[in-house]
């Protein structure tokens, strides 16, 4: 199930060199005449007019003119690239790769560009520019407590032994403190998901409507395969959410021989999505409603059919409203051969671009299609690209806890989402303490964060730990990282005019 809902697509190492990811003929300047354009405009920000008709100046101008067009390129199609990464593209050093980029960024006409056609524009403003504007990342680089941007609440009870009945009610109280004690500026901070299901808690729908009486307008995440109408009627105060997500992936396991495929969905999930909008129709309710796809590789046909599954679930509501959003996402853990790339990949573009026609056809023009930052970029006319997986070798030893943390039953807080997966070998070191009925979320936090010693040296498979908003968020970090060792600006972070501490928590 995903823990987010701006999950980010199918991801590529962050560590593949940039001349073997991308070949430097595939970067060259005169592979496209905007970029052509642009890149001249630096060449001459870069070796004036009165230099430049020297045969060294020219020759100078032209070296620049190429550079310009790698680097413009490169920050085109590579999400999150980092000044390393230009300099090798570019063959030059770091300091000639600063003040290309620095250069690039002066430009007003390279700089309107970037802002729209960058490799990372779209996670940008998804993802990572209401992070800054929180003041979350300032406290992380500067490695001051803030109560997180986004907390995790995984209340699941089915699976190993860590969940057993036992663990239900004192661990339903410490959500309740939890909510009770955080700090109201985020209403949406709080999520319900995991890697149970959050249903599975008896007391879930109680623990949404305290959460409501503190103000907190929650998402839950859900595969919908128990969201029966007798669990509606018994659970009323699950119309308290602010949003409900349902997975169209269809049941898994044991139920799988219970169900049968529809567009990669189960038909019970289906029946209970119809059931929910003639409930949520005849209530008059405001909770918004959501179905959310996974679109993986050698799967894209399949778009078609969700689409026709989301008008058959919406034609149980009136004027077919009772369905506010799709959510359509890459595969965030496909990587190598199993990401869409290539021709599939202008598949993927084409089949996007007809999903709105299709529903405007049928009468659903304010139906919302949610999709994640690369494919937003295919229908905005980009060439895009997987974001990057980062290795275990990038991981962050100490996480990023002012920007997210999760909290599962028994009260105990990892730095990463998945890691509080139940029975994932390895991942109780993620885990940065326990909540008690003592010990709230941000006295935790406060001593964690005081603690600069306390860090986990990730090992090789850690990555399974992260999913796709902490690939994103640490393949921001990195990049920032670099900006504040060398003095570049390639992220957007300040850059302290002054001698820089560097952070460990951003270092490890």
């Amino acid at each position: 199930m995903s823990t987010f809902a701006s999950s980010i697509p199918g991801l590529i190492p962050i560590q593949t060199p940039a001349g073997e990811r991308y070949r430097n003929e595939a970067l060259n300047a005169s592979a496209s005449g905007w970029v052509r354009h642009l890149a001249e405009r630096i060449g001459r920000d870069l070796v004036s007019n009165a230099h430049a008709v020297s045969p060294r100046g020219a020759t100078e101008r032209d070296l620049w003119t190429g550079r310009a067009g790698v680097a413009l390129s490169l920050l085109s199609l590579r999400p999150f690239c980092r000044l390393r990464e230009v300099a090798e593209a570019c063959h030059c050093n770091y300091d000639e790769a600063i003040t290309l980029l620095a250069t690039i960024r002066r430009n007003r006409e390279t700089e309107m560009f970037l802002t729209k056609y960058s490799g990372d524009a779209p996670y940008r403003r998804s993802t990572i520019q209401p992070i800054i504007e929180s003041g979350a990342l300032k406290a992380f680089l500067e490695g001051h407590y803030r109560y997180p941007y986004t907390v995790g609440i995984y209340p699941g009870t089915s699976g190993g032994d860590p969940y057993r009945k036992k663990n239900i009610v004192p661990g339903n109280e410490l959500f309740r403190r939890l909510l009770a004690e955080a700090p109201r500026d985020l209403p949406r901070r709080f999520y319900l998901s995991g890697g149970q299901e959050p249903l599975t808690n008896p007391d879930l729908a109680a623990l949404v409507g305290f959460a409501a009486e503190y103000g907190h307008r929650m998402t839950l995440y859900t595969d919908g395969m128990m969201l029966t109408p007798r669990f509606l009627s018994r659970n009323e105060k699950l119309w308290r959410l602010d949003t409900l997500c349902l997975s169209l992936q269809g049941a898994q396991g044991a139920t799988a021989r219970r169900t049968a495929s529809q567009c990669g969905a189960a038909t019970q999930v289906i029946a209970n999505a119809k059931s929910l909008v003639r409930w949520k129709t005849g209530r008059g309710s405001t909770m918004r409603v959501g179905l959310h796809h996974v679109v993986k590789s050698g799967q894209i046909s399949q778009l078609r059919n969700v689409a026709r599954a989301v008008v058959a679930i919406a034609s149980h509501s009136g004027e077919r409203r009772g369905i506010n959003f799709l959510t359509l996402r890459e595969n965030h853990a496909a990587s190598g051969e199993t990401t869409i790339r290539g021709e599939e990949r202008e598949q993927l573009r084409d089949e996007l671009m007809e999903l709105k026609s299709f529903f405007l056809a049928e009468g659903m023009k304010e139906l919302e299609i949610d999709l994640d930052n690369s494919m937003q970029g295919l229908v905005d006319g980009l060439e895009t690209v997987p974001v990057r997986r980062v290795t275990h070798r990038e991981i962050l030893g100490r996480g990023y806890p002012q920007i997210s943390v999760v909290v599962d039953l028994l009260g105990d807080v990892y730095l990463y989402r998945e890691a509080a997966f139940s029975e994932r070998a390895g991942a109780e070191r993620y885990i940065i303490g326990r909540l008690t009925p003592e010990i709230g979320l941000a006295e935790l936090l406060q001593r964690y964060i005081a603690d600069k010693g306390r860090f986990v040296t990730p090992g090789a498979g850690d990555e399974v730990f992260l999913d796709a908003f902490d690939h994103a968020v640490t393949a921001f970090l990195r990049q920032a990282s670099d900006d504040l060792h060398f003095g570049s600006d390639l992220s957007g972070v300040s850059v302290p005019t002054t001698s820089y501490r560097f952070p460990a928590n951003l270092w490890r």
